[in-house]
């Protein structure tokens, strides 16, 4: 392995490192803070901080990827559901119990998931569209739109 290649791999470690020490400490960090705050104050400031730090983030991109109108539905309830309401599921849940509970319960979701997958693709779907929850499922939405984009790609003979 190259000097450059060696270099942007310690780089990419060290980067996963720092998420993983800023995703453990969120939880005794969360709960000091609600031990004195209300959680609704807590994330209130939770996404001041949050929203700051994002359009930091972003100021720094060279390129913008447009959003269609059609796309803003879906984005926004998206949105709303990841950044409001489990947002204050986590912290309510992270005030009626210990952080290491919920560090437990939250890392342990991804298990849960693939459990609740594997028995619902074990039943039969009412619907026909493939959710057999009925939940938002942005991931086909998006596989949707793009398969749509380049069969007008092809179609009309845009692009390379």
């Amino acid at each position: 392995m190259s000097s450059p290649e060696r270099s942007r791999e310690h780089t990419a470690e060290l980067l996963l490192i720092v998420v993983v020490v800023i995703w453990a400490a969120n939880y005794p960090i969360a709960k000091w803070a609600i031990a004195g705050l209300n959680v609704f104050v807590f994330n209130g400031i939770r996404y001041i901080v949050a929203v700051d730090g994002v359009l930091l983030f972003f100021s720094f991109r060279h390129a913008w990827t447009p959003i269609t109108l059609k796309d803003w539905p879906a984005l926004l309830r998206a949105g709303f559901i990841a950044n409001v309401l489990y947002q204050m599921a986590f912290i309510v849940g992270l005030s009626l119990t210990t952080a290491g509970n919920s560090a437990v319960l939250l890392s342990t979701s991804p298990t849960l998931d693939a459990l609740l997958q594997r028995t619902a693709s074990q039943r039969e779907d009412p619907s026909g569209d493939g959710d057999r929850y009925g939940c938002l499922s942005l991931r086909r939405h998006h596989d949707h739109h793009r398969e749509r984009e380049e069969a007008g790609v092809r179609q009309h003979g845009v692009g390379g």
